[in-house]
């Protein structure tokens, strides 16, 4: 058995009774091709396997729905991928998957989290690559901006606070009078202390913001 990592679409009139698709929106081609080693029952993926779509930044701009979720692809972490559809919200033949398999649209690239502000779009990721130098699970907030939305320019890393660790990045751009701001959210973990031991749980989520007028 395996899980198939995909994208469904639903819609709701209230936000909270929902009608969801049939069918994925989003699907690697080949994605049963998955098979588990019998002997040893470990999971293994076929050699260029470039599926497992998942954690979706959804955003409607220019007239049409833009998609970017992540999937594995060998030699990568997970990386980034792109859809649009500028038809029905619902209908899966309406996608058209632009970046998969080969030809992401960046490279080590999870938890992808797209705004856009005027005429460039920001890509947050909690990707590897950050830099090491504090020690510890120091773990950061990459970030990245775009002119059109699927070539990006990766600006840097955004340091959490003293050795403490950062993930999953969520961002947003909010009005407030005159003002534009860029939001971003993430969790958050203080820094080891002597002697304690590794924890993945994540104790908290902060925000931090930026003025985008």
């Amino acid at each position: 058995m395996w899980v198939i990592g995909c994208i469904m679409a639903a819609k709701s009139r209230d936000g909270i009774e929902w009608q969801r698709t049939r069918q994925p929106i989003a699907i690697w081609q080949k994605e049963h091709e998955i098979h588990q080693d019998a002997a040893g029952g470990v999971f293994k993926i076929q050699e260029g396997y470039c599926g497992s779509y998942q954690r979706p930044s959804l955003m409607f701009d220019e007239g049409r729905w833009k998609l970017w979720f992540d999937y594995m692809l060998s030699g990568t972490f997970v990386s980034l991928g792109y859809a649009e559809n500028d038809g029905d919200f619902m209908d899966p033949q309406a996608w058209r998957i632009q970046n998969e398999g080969d030809h992401p649209q960046l490279r080590d690239w999870p938890n992808a989290s797209v705004v856009r502000v005027g005429n460039r779009y920001y890509n947050f990721s909690d990707a590897p690559g950050y830099p090491a130098e504090m020690g510890g699970d120091t773990r950061q907030i990459t970030m990245a901006e775009s002119r059109d939305g699927k070539t990006w320019t990766v600006l840097g890393h955004i340091r959490p606070e003293g050795k403490a660790s950062s993930h999953v990045p969520e961002a947003f751009v909010r009005r407030e009078g005159r003002d534009t701001w860029l939001y971003l959210f993430y969790s958050w973990k203080p820094e080891l202390k002597p002697g304690e031991k590794w924890d993945y749980r994540y104790k908290e989520i902060r925000y931090m913001r930026r003025k985008v007028n």
